[in-house]
C-alpha cells in the first residue's frame, strides 16, 4: 500500500483477511491443475492436459532428462554463506552463522585449517552440510537443543532485537553465540518470534513433499525418491490414462492410427 494514512478499516486488508497459505495453495492447486487444465484453450483448441498427453505420446518421456529429488539434490539448492566455504577448526568444527556445527567427518587431518564448502538449512539451523573428500556430510551444532528447527528469519529477528537493546544502552553491538542462545531460551524471545515461527510453519506444510518409494527385494542398492511438488509435472507425465481427461490413452493411439500420425511420430 502506497498511501497508508488514506486507509480506512473498511477495506484495510489486514483486517479482512481470512486466507491461510495452506488455504490458498490448495485453492490455486485445484484452479491450475483440475480447472484450467481441463478447460477448452482458445490456441491450443483442446485443453491443455490433452495436448501434454499427445505429445508425451508422440515424443516419448525422456526419462534420461529427469532429475531425482533426491538427497544431493537438496543439499545442492540449499543456501550458503556470502563466501559459499568455512575454515575447519580443530576441536571446534565450522561456524556458520555465529554457530559452530561438528562433525566426526572433520577429524581427518587433511581438512583441519582448510576451507571447505558448506550449506544450511534455512528451516532447520540445528543441521548444515559439509563436503567432505567428495561426499557431503551432515554436521550438527553445537546448541542442537535450542536451534533444532529455528529458521533463519527467526535467527534474524533474534540478532536484531538483541543489538537494538545493546544500542540502547550503548554497549558494543558485536554478537556471540551464547548471547543468541540465551535470547532465545528467553520468554520474550517467545512473544517475539512466535508469529514468524506460525509463518515458517505454513511455508513447510506447502513445500514440497518427498517421499522414499517402496521396492520389492532385498539385494537392491539404491531406493528413488518420488516428488509430489507444487507444480505436478511428473504427475501430468506419469498419469496418462485418467478419469478427468476427455481422451484416453487408447483414444489417442487411435486417432493418431487414423489419421496416419502415428507412423510419422513412430521412429522417436
Amino acid at each position: 500500500m502506497k498511501n497508508v494514512r488514506q486507509v480506512t478499516k473498511g477495506v484495510n486488508p489486514k483486517i479482512h483477511a481470512v486466507w491461510t497459505l495452506e488455504d490458498l495453495y490448495t485453492m490455486m492447486e485445484e484452479w491450475c491443475y483440475e480447472i484450467y487444465d481441463t478447460m477448452l484453450h482458445s490456441s491450443l483448441n483442446e485443453s491443455p492436459r490433452e495436448a501434454s498427453i499427445k505429445r508425451i505420446t508422440k515424443s516419448g518421456e525422456r526419462i534420461n532428462t529427469y532429475i531425482y529429488y533426491d538427497e544431493t539434490f537438496t543439499i545442492l539448492t540449499l543456501p550458503t554463506t556470502k563466501k559459499g566455504t568455512a575454515k575447519v577448526i580443530p576441536g571446534q568444527g565450522v561456524k556458520i552463522n555465529y554457530f559452530y556445527y561438528w562433525s566426526e567427518e572433520l577429524l581427518h587431518p587433511d581438512i583441519e585449517d582448510k576451507q571447505i564448502p558448506i550449506r544450511y538449512d534455512p528451516y532447520d539451523l540445528g543441521v548444515a552440510y559439509a563436503y567432505v573428500n567428495n561426499y557431503w556430510i551432515t554436521l550438527t551444532s553445537q546448541d542442537f537443543s535450542i536451534l533444532s528447527n529455528r529458521t533463519e528469519k527467526e535467527l534474524k529477528i533474534a540478532t536484531a532485537e538483541i543489538r537494538r537493546r545493546k544500542k540502547v544502552f550503548g554497549l558494543k553491538k558485536e554478537l556471540s553465540s551464547s548471547q543468541i542462545v540465551d535470547f532465545l531460551e528467553s520468554a520474550e524471545s517467545y512473544e517475539l518470534l512466535k508469529k514468524q515461527r506460525l509463518k515458517d510453519n505454513a511455508v513447510k506444510r506447502t513445500s514440497f513433499k518427498v517421499f522414499e518409494s517402496e521396492t520389492e527385494g532385498k539385494n537392491r542398492e539404491t531406493s528413488e525418491f518420488i516428488v509430489e511438488n507444487t507444480v505436478k509435472e511428473n504427475k501430468k507425465i506419469r498419469e496418462v490414462n485418467t478419469l478427468k481427461a476427455k481422451l484416453t490413452y487408447k483414444e489417442i493411439l487411435d486417432n493418431m492410427k487414423n489419421q496416419n500420425s502415428f507412423e510419422t511420430y513412430k521412429e522417436l
